[in-house]
């Protein structure tokens, strides 16, 4: 089961089991349709997208850039 919290404006996903991409596009669209889905509430201001183990779906890198609204 996956994890789901909102806290001041920000709506956090946090998966339990590993996701795998789709390719660069296909992991976009992906992270797309999650935060919007996410957004359409009005007290949701920023979704941000976690993988199992916590950092940031498909990051490249472990900068966490999706938790401070630059990825």
């Amino acid at each position: 089961m996956a994890r789901f919290a909102v806290e001041k404006g920000t709506a956090t996903l946090r998966f339990c089991r590993k996701v795998v991409g789709h390719g660069v596009m296909g992991d976009a669209r992906i992270l797309a349709a999650i935060q919007a889905t996410l957004k359409q509430f009005g007290s949701v201001k920023k979704a941000v997208v976690l993988g199992k183990g916590g950092s940031c779906l498909f990051a490249a890198d472990a900068a966490d850039r999706c938790r401070k609204g630059l990825g």
